[in-house]
């Protein structure tokens, strides 16, 4: 996936550092440094995530996105119930 991200950049002549493609472990330090990244873009991934690896990847993408950043999650979003709470994913999980 990350070969057709890169031919499909390279293609559109976007290149470092305006456009980077990182494969890692996703529950694992980020190889980013701190305070760096614009925006990052996940697709259907946090989801498959135990809820332990979903904490560590979004403590991550808060370290590395730089003041303003953005994360773009395109996910799963169903009504599930934790604990006593029902919780609706799509309309309880914000970052203000």
């Amino acid at each position: 996936m990350i070969k057709l991200a890169r031919r499909n950049a390279k293609n559109k002549n976007l290149r470092p550092p305006h456009v980077a493609f990182v494969q890692a472990g996703l529950t694992k330090t980020l190889p980013i440094a701190s305070n760096s990244i614009d925006c990052i873009l996940s697709n259907c991934v946090i989801n498959l995530l135990p809820l332990g690896g979903k904490t560590s990847l979004l403590k991550e993408i808060h370290r590395v996105l730089k003041p303003g950043g953005r994360l773009i999650a395109d996910d799963v979003c169903i009504r599930l119930l934790i604990g006593e709470r029902k919780y609706s994913l799509s309309k309880d999980i914000r970052r203000s």
